[in-house]
């Protein structure tokens, strides 16, 4: 009786550490939601002023290089805002067929992307096909690639999805801060950091299984899903 009375005791516990864990992340999420707001706002009154200054001849040169700032500074606050809620948003998980996924994703660039044989996940297909959207865009603008294979392999850690091209690759100094949120004011690194939180979400990964001037493999790891009794 006392072994089951601590038991109890510490799943109790357990749950109340998770509640607080979720409510404290629900009372982040509005928090960046409010503060963005706010400075979106502020932004678009600077901008409005800025445009009234350059349109009646007052701000002299200086009135594009107002609007020309504040339109970056919107541009970091909104992708600041989607990193911070890019994993939080999983809800529905699904059996998600990835062949008919891939082909939808793939319909949206003008480069051939290749889908060889995928199986089935369980996750959000919205989130997913966002992730899969992004590492293609990375291929295609960042990688001047032109054409993307996309196949897949089972093991015991679980589903592993290559998303492969024949690009020119990724600079070395650039490969040890893929995911690195410090760096992503110096480029175009977001796209990177949603898919990594995404598959965080999902109980899943990515990391780079390789890169160079014959173009560069990301690698996916999805959870197996569980078989039925």
């Amino acid at each position: 009786m006392a072994l089951v009375s601590c038991l109890s005791r510490d799943v109790s516990s357990f749950k109340e550490i998770e509640r607080a864990h979720w409510e404290k992340e629900r009372t982040l999420t509005h928090f960046s939601h409010v503060v963005s707001h706010h400075l979106k706002n502020y932004l678009a009154a600077i901008r409005c002023y800025a445009e009234l200054q350059a349109d009646e001849g007052l701000g002299g040169e200086y009135a594009p290089l107002i609007i020309a700032a504040v339109d970056r500074m919107n541009a970091y606050v909104n992708s600041q805002l989607h990193l911070a809620t890019a994993g939080k948003h999983v809800d529905t998980f699904q059996d998600v067929g990835l062949r008919e996924l891939l082909e939808n994703v793939a319909d949206s660039y003008p480069l051939p992307v290749v889908v060889g044989d995928v199986p089935h996940v369980r996750g959000d297909p919205q989130r997913i096909e966002e992730v899969f959207s992004n590492l293609i865009h990375n291929a295609w603008k960042n990688g001047n690639a032109g054409r993307v294979e996309i196949f897949s392999a089972t093991d015991d850690e679980g589903i592993h999805v290559f998303v492969a091209d024949d690009g020119h690759g990724i600079p070395p100094e650039r490969t040890k801060r893929l995911f690195d949120k410090t760096q992503l004011s110096h480029g175009s690194g977001l796209g990177l950091l949603v898919a990594q939180e995404v598959m965080h979400a999902h109980g899943g990964s990515i990391r780079l299984k390789s890169t160079g001037p014959e173009g560069t493999v990301m690698e996916l790891v999805f959870l197996r899903p569980k078989m039925k009794p």
